[in-house]
């Protein structure tokens, strides 16, 4: 089958069922008007200012959640004091639907960028340090072993043997983490509307500017797709590269 056939696929329905009456346009209009109107968006400027405010919050979000979760991971996984406390804390918070967690930041940290960024923080960092921690556990003791029997220093032994075995653990966890932080980034400016891309979402759901909504969802699929799409792509790369070192020391 080739590639994005599926998409192209969901495309054309799209295109063909409110067109046929099969689903009202008023509320599922067709592609080819959803895209007129993204186009629209962007050409006249307003889209702008929505999508620079969403992934400046992504950004900043993300970075600290890679900062802190893959070491933290690492950490649990070596440590056994760090493992002690923060899985309890780990277990406590996982299951807490995030979203519902922005009225209290809030009322701390106010309306505005900290609080978004901090429930994206606090989305994202889970399934990093869950990844980085089994990922770093799952490494043979036998290679660290005979690392340090090598005289290999401890901190060195870090990123020579246990990094580079743990490291598709840990992409697979950042992949996940794009996906949950978009969803984050959405619930938090769906919430405390200010600006944004959920801001614009769910404000014209609200006037009932359907047109707009679908617009502001295509940019919003198209962005989670190039996100997944463009690390994919660097995974392979990290991982072909890592191979090559491998094979260079052998």
């Amino acid at each position: 089958m080739p590639r994005f056939l599926s998409i192209a696929l969901v495309f054309a329905l799209w295109e063909a069922l409110p067109r046929a009456g099969i689903l009202p346009a008023e509320t599922f209009p067709p592609f080819s008007t959803v895209v007129a109107t993204t186009s629209q968006l962007f050409l006249t400027g307003e889209m702008w200012p929505h999508l620079f405010s969403s992934m400046y919050r992504w950004a900043v979000a993300f970075v600290i959640s890679l900062a802190f979760g893959i070491p933290a991971g690492i950490a649990m996984a070596r440590l056994s004091a760090v493992r002690n406390f923060l899985d309890p804390i780990l277990t406590a918070t996982y299951p807490v639907p995030k979203a519902a967690l922005i009225p209290i930041i809030m009322l701390w940290l106010g309306a505005g960028d900290l609080s978004k960024i901090l429930v994206i923080i606090l989305g994202t960092s889970i399934p990093l340090v869950i990844s980085a921690f089994h990922g770093a556990q799952g490494v043979e003791k036998k290679l660290v072993w005979s690392a340090l029997a090598m005289g290999t220093d401890r901190r060195l032994a870090l990123f020579k043997v246990i990094l580079p075995a743990a490291l598709p653990d840990i992409l697979s966890g950042v992949r996940m983490a794009l996906s949950v932080s978009l969803i984050a980034l959405l619930g938090s400016e769906m919430i405390a509307r200010q600006s944004g891309l959920g801001y614009l979402l769910f404000s014209s759901l609200d006037v009932k500017a359907y047109d707009l909504s679908y617009a502001t969802m295509l940019v919003i699929a198209i962005m989670g797709f190039a996100f997944d799409w463009g690390f994919v792509a660097l995974m392979g790369r990290s991982l072909v590269w890592m191979e090559r070192e491998e094979g260079s020391d052998g």
